[in-house]
């Protein structure tokens, strides 16, 4: 939307421009002579500028949905990954609960998980001894 509030003045006032100068004036560059009006010779170098920078436009986007279409495809793989790891992360405790016994004194064998967090101490605890 911003591009059209920039462009369309811009190519009203080239419109403008070529009908006011519509007489034709002698024109040369380097061997080559002919006769055309200054309003045609804008127009046409504002719609060459205009040409190109469409093209520079679209050239950048197609190098920016590349890199998008690459970053969807990684995040799918990253997704199917993190599905079978929870897959396995399940398999494994479910099958960590089922071989989980009793000691010899009547007490529940401590998994790796529960071992892990019974060594962590609080800060509140960690006050409370000293």
């Amino acid at each position: 939307m911003l591009r059209l509030i920039i462009v369309v003045p811009f190519l009203v006032l080239l419109i403008i421009f070529f009908l006011l100068n519509m007489t034709p004036v002698p024109m040369n560059f380097f061997s080559a002579n002919w006769q055309s009006s200054v309003g045609m010779i804008v127009l046409l170098a504002g719609i060459i500028s205009f040409a190109i920078g469409a093209l520079t436009v679209f050239t950048s986007l197609v190098s920016q949905w590349k890199r998008a279409r690459k970053a969807e495809q990684k995040i799918r793989d990253l997704e199917t990954q993190l599905n079978e790891l929870r897959a396995q992360y399940i398999a494994l405790t479910q099958q960590n609960t089922t071989q989980q016994g009793t000691g010899q004194n009547g007490t529940p064998v401590p998994t790796a998980t529960s071992a892990l967090s019974s060594d962590r101490v609080e800060p509140s605890q960690q006050n409370s001894e000293e």
